[in-house]
């Protein structure tokens, strides 16, 4: 798994896969943590606190401490999360992802966002199955 060379983690992406995402609550060394699972991959972060958990289903998950002082931990792990989609399927996340842009934005400011935050390989990749999508979904109906 390689992280494709993007030219920003974009704080929209990371956002749209954090809430995309089924997240559950556990407690491990008196700490609780909301966490979640893509593939064989365990991410999570302490629901008050400073510390976040990684790791690989079936082996115990690493927990760091990401900060001494006031620090949200819930950007690190999202973060984390979408490196792992982003590196796990890069085309299908970019598509995901510029779908959610263009309806939240419009499709120009949307596909912009889109380009310059994934860079040119990425997006060149994911443009053409991007738009096969959203010509094979159905125009909004308005009542």
């Amino acid at each position: 798994m390689k992280l494709p060379e993007i030219n920003e983690l974009h704080p929209d992406l990371m956002r749209h896969i954090f809430r995309s995402s089924a997240w559950t609550m556990e407690t491990r060394d008196l700490k609780t943590f909301r966490y979640t699972t893509f593939g064989t991959w365990v991410v999570g972060y302490e629901a008050v606190g400073h510390h976040i958990l990684v790791g690989r289903m079936g082996f115990a998950p690493e927990i760091h401490r990401v900060s001494e002082g006031e620090c949200e931990v819930r950007p690190i792990a999202s973060a984390i999360l979408a490196a792992l989609h982003l590196a796990e399927d890069p085309v299908g996340t970019a598509v995901a992802w510029m779908h959610v842009l263009v309806k939240e934005h419009d499709y120009t400011k949307g596909l912009i966002i889109a380009r310059h935050a994934l860079g040119e390989d990425l997006y060149l990749d994911a443009y053409p199955v991007w738009e096969a999508e959203d010509e094979a979904l159905p125009d909004e109906i308005t009542l």
